[in-house]
């Protein structure tokens, strides 16, 4: 659903979104110079894991302010009925 209602024209988030991405690819450079291949594979783990987690709470908040927003709406229409 998430994806119907979104404008995949719009840059969401922006700049902030990109500055905070590039910090974060250079966090994970930095560390991932440190470690050998197995902390190396733990990171990408990591990363993606976190990306995951991200993705299922944004779906989760979109949804939930979508619904909200649609009772809101149909509460308004109920009260404007009464009204006239």
């Amino acid at each position: 659903m998430i994806e119907l209602l979104m404008n995949m024209e719009c840059s969401y988030g922006e700049p902030e979104y990109s500055n905070l991405s590039a910090h974060i690819n250079w966090l994970k450079q930095q560390i991932c110079e440190q470690l050998d291949q197995y902390g190396k594979a733990y990171l990408e783990q990591l990363a993606d894991t976190y990306m995951r987690q991200e993705t299922v709470i944004l779906r989760d908040a979109f949804s939930d302010g979508f619904w909200s927003a649609v009772e809101l709406m149909l509460e308004f229409q109920q009260r404007k009925s009464k009204h006239k």
